[in-house]
């Protein structure tokens, strides 16, 4: 397994800047439990990046993101759930 294209991996590089920006209070992809945070950890689901979309879309965020961040940030979780 390779590193990923120039684009995609701008787009991951985006993707980890807007979750720490906006995800990072709330959820942390770091292994095992998050006891502390309110929406808890995200590192042990398998969902694809249209299936983060979907829920980032609803979560309650202090503005709304942009549709390009919206793609970045789930590109990002989805590629840190699946693991090295």
């Amino acid at each position: 397994m390779g590193s990923p294209p120039p684009s995609a991996a701008a787009r991951l590089d985006e993707g980890a800047r807007v979750f720490s920006a906006t995800c990072s209070g709330c959820h942390t992809l770091a292994p095992g439990p998050s006891p502390q945070l309110t929406g808890g950890g995200l590192r042990d689901y398998r969902l694809t990046p249209g299936q983060v979309a979907g829920f980032v879309k609803v979560m309650p965020l202090p503005r709304r993101l942009s549709a390009r961040e919206v793609e970045a940030v789930s590109s990002y979780v989805a590629h840190v759930e699946r693991g090295p």
